[in-house]
């Protein structure tokens, strides 16, 4: 009985050598989870594991993927690309080591060591297209007058093709969808505008066409400027109503174009009164004329403020400004 036990025994100890047998813990071994029923902390297991002779780096590896049930898989979304620019930012400001930082962010996400490994090649991938795209918008082309369709074209196949050197088509769509997609459709307006085959109005209803296809978030930063043309149709009388306005801004329209309507029926009065001067001045010849200048002077100060008078002399320079009656 005792060599049997002793033969046991031997045998434990060969199989404890080779690392295919591992002690189990009891129930309050410290190297638990503070609350029951959980996995080992991945950090523990790894140290647990590596205590056992023979245990390779493959094995180990494998330990830590599998040792919490609850780490994450990396997952490729903008935000992730968010992350990243606020990593270099905090380095670059701060100097925080990036040793320290993107092993933070690794457990913020919660990834298992592998896909923290991802995480950390991901991210140096994407300082070197950072660093790769410094260099190449150098070259970008100056938007200051007419944007060059040709030009714009060219350089941003530049970019995507910086883009594929660096990342999966996978990572791409994730980091540089919205970008993508984007530039396409700033390009298609940019192109509509400039086609001289086209009058305003087919331009007009062509963008508006394609404005209406945009997802809700790609549409927020042009929504300004839509609403600003919109309100310069309706103030200018290209357009009478617009039903997609707030209530509150179509009132405040209305009255504006009221008040312009007044101004200009004042301003047409006043060009019919010195008409009429004119007329009278053509008719008298040579004859003194000193009493009817001096009552359309006091015409001009009875009927308009400091300030009108001012304004008074554009229109009247650039009569092009009054709307046709």
């Amino acid at each position: 009985m005792k060599k049997m036990l002793a033969a046991l025994a031997a045998i434990s100890l060969l199989l404890l050598g080779l690392g295919l047998l591992k002690p189990q813990q009891p129930d309050n071994s410290p190297a638990l989870t503070a609350d029951k029923g959980k996995s080992l902390l991945p950090q523990q297991e790894q140290e647990a594991a590596s205590k056992v002779p023979g245990a390779d780096k493959e094995v180990l590896n494998e330990l830590a993927k599998t040792a919490n049930p609850f780490h994450s898989p990396l997952k490729l979304k903008l935000a992730l690309r968010y992350r990243f620019d606020d990593i270099i930012h905090r380095h670059q400001m701060s100097g925080t080591s990036l040793d320290k930082l993107l092993p933070a962010l690794t457990t913020a996400l919660n990834l298992s060591p592998g896909a923290g490994e991802e995480l950390r090649a991901l991210f140096h991938r994407y300082r070197q297209y950072l660093n790769a795209m410094s260099a190449l918008k150098e070259d970008v082309p100056a938007v200051d007058k007419v944007i060059d369709l040709v030009d714009s074209q060219l350089f941003l196949q530049q970019v995507y093709n910086l883009q594929n050197q660096y990342f999966s088509e996978v990572e791409i769509q994730a980091f540089f969808g919205h970008e993508k997609n984007y530039n396409r459709q700033t390009l298609e307006r940019v192109a509509i505008r400039q086609d001289t085959s086209l009058d305003k109005k087919q331009r007009q209803l062509l963008i508006e066409h394609q404005l209406s296809q945009l997802d809700p978030e790609e549409l927020a930063p042009l929504q300004p400027t839509l609403t600003a043309r919109k309100i310069t149709r309706l103030l200018t009388g290209e357009q009478e109503q617009d039903l997609s306005l707030a209530p509150e801004v179509s009132a405040k329209i209305d009255a504006a174009r009221e008040k312009n309507r007044l101004w200009q029926q004042k301003v047409r009065s006043y060009q019919q009164k010195v008409k009429s001067y004119r007329q009278k001045i053509a008719a008298m010849d040579h004859l003194d004329n000193t009493s009817d200048k001096q009552e359309l002077e006091n015409y001009r100060l009875q009927h308009f403020n400091d300030n009108e008078l001012k304004r008074l002399k554009v229109f009247l320079k650039h009569p092009e400004l009054l709307a046709a009656p």
